[in-house]
């Protein structure tokens, strides 16, 4: 009875397994296959945000100069007030 419920077991797992295997083999096939499409919709995607975002933020290429003005002057104020 043992030895019947090991060899259950042991075709279970087997099943298991290759369904497993047979599920990562569609997933790597269906990556490649789609790979290029999914690139250029990304691409689309990026130049879609960057035009958008140019759009509703027309000061967004200033705010890393004003991002660093800012630190410039918290380091200038730390450094006159004896704290680095």
């Amino acid at each position: 009875m043992i030895l019947a419920g090991m060899k259950l077991a042991v075709i279970g797992m087997s099943i298991v397994y290759l369904f497993l295997a047979l599920l990562i083999a569609l997933i790597v096939m269906t990556s490649k296959i789609l790979h290029e499409r999914t690139q250029k919709e990304a691409l689309s995607i990026t130049n879609v945000a960057s035009r958008s975002r140019a759009a509703i933020h027309p000061m967004a290429d200033r705010k890393d100069h004003l991002i660093a003005v800012i630190g410039a002057a918290v380091t200038a104020h730390r450094h006159r007030m004896g704290r680095r």
